[in-house]
């Protein structure tokens, strides 16, 4: 596992000091976002959920794993962490996986013969 170069707290309290809770607080009144148990949170409860995220992406061991709640997402990196807000996002990994994955995969490969062939490259 990678180590921080700093400590988790040096990591922690530098993203919580200058993150913009403002913004987030702003956004989620708008979409009257509401966590199940406070409604629209304050400042200070998105300050401590974000604080629990970072410290727990902290302690995974590796890079690239992330924790997320309520709107927020920890990511660790090999020697730092990120926290972000969002409001919506959308991944293609479960296209990596299964028929769908293989179907795509032939057809790619399929065009890169002919297109070899198209410029007299290809040798069996």
């Amino acid at each position: 596992m990678s180590e921080l170069t700093l400590s988790k707290d040096e990591h922690v309290e530098f993203i919580i000091k200058n993150f913009n809770f403002k913004k987030v607080k702003k956004v989620m009144d708008f979409l009257k976002w509401e966590w199940t148990s406070v409604g629209v949170p304050s400042i200070p409860q998105l300050k401590k959920e974000a604080t629990n995220l970072l410290y727990q992406v902290c302690d995974l061991d590796g890079e690239g794993y992330y924790v997320s709640c309520g709107g927020f997402k920890a990511t660790r990196y090999s020697d730092s962490i990120e926290l972000s807000f969002n409001v919506d996002d959308y991944d293609s990994e479960v296209l990596n996986h299964g028929a769908f994955y293989e179907k795509a995969k032939k057809q790619k490969d399929r065009k890169n013969k002919i297109s070899k062939i198209e410029q007299n490259e290809y040798i069996k």
